[in-house]
């Protein structure tokens, strides 16, 4: 599912359990993302417990508590079973 706000808040992908959001993602198509201020505003409205942005061939890593930056390949063999 995607999000988008008419105030501009924006995530391309929402996974849930039932009604309950379980984490986002975000897609990029550079290795080095920025969010935008529409991103964030969206993680904070939906308040999933883990959130990805995907890269073509990014390393896996932090940028926040609980934003993870990865390659595609990455999140479906690492972490989509997982959600």
């Amino acid at each position: 599912m995607f999000y988008r706000t008419h105030q501009g808040a924006e995530v391309d992908l929402v996974f849930t359990k039932g009604l309950t959001v379980v984490a986002t993602a975000e897609i990029k198509y550079s290795n080095s993302p920025q969010l935008s201020r529409g991103n964030l505003q969206a993680l904070e409205d939906l308040n999933a417990p883990v959130n990805f942005v995907l890269t073509p061939s990014s390393d896996d890593f932090l940028i926040k508590e609980n934003i993870r930056v990865c390659s595609l390949k990455t999140f479906i063999f690492n972490y989509l079973s997982k959600l």
